[in-house]
């Protein structure tokens, strides 16, 4: 279900991706969470568009830590709407998502802001990470419901490992 504005729009996917890097000694954990939606007819204007959140949580160690409620001081949710050809990019500040609960790579979770509801379900993808070895990042963040192989990039001094959900 996803509201804007008072009109209803169908959710064509949810795709979840983490990012974990360490910062001060202290790991966090980028939720991201992009969903779009199907255009549909509104006032003689075709509306269709995409939803971004970004949530940046310190102390999440695994997914199961994900759960809770969270608010416009930790992150960001950005709504574009594309209004006849003409996007439209709608940075919400006071905001709060609900992560209900998660069962494999599916979670569930609510957003509310002044102008959008919605509650769906989204497919965790996959984690992103800097540590420079999978010993080095399974002691910030569990990496038991993700492959043991990462795909792994060097750029510049940093190495960047994707790790998928199984």
């Amino acid at each position: 279900m996803l509201k804007i504005k008072k009109n209803n729009f169908k959710i064509k996917f949810t795709e979840i991706n983490l990012r974990q890097r360490m910062y001060q000694k202290q790991s966090y954990v980028t939720v991201n969470i992009m969903t779009e939606f199907y255009p549909t007819i509104v006032d003689d204007c075709v509306i269709g568009g995409a939803i971004d959140i970004k949530l940046d949580l310190a102390n999440i160690k695994s997914l199961n830590d994900l759960n809770g409620i969270y608010k416009g001081d930790v992150g960001s949710v950005t709504i574009s709407v594309n209004n006849d050809g003409v996007w439209e990019h709608n940075i919400c500040d006071n905001y709060e998502i609900e992560i209900l609960n998660r069962k494999g790579k599916e979670m569930k979770f609510k957003l509310k802001t002044d102008n959008c509801s919605m509650e769906t379900v989204g497919n965790i993808v996959s984690l992103y990470s800097t540590s420079s070895t999978p010993e080095e990042l399974g002691k910030n963040f569990d990496l038991e419901e993700f492959f043991d192989k990462p795909i792994s990039k060097q750029i510049g001094n940093s190495v960047i490992s994707r790790y998928f959900m199984r």
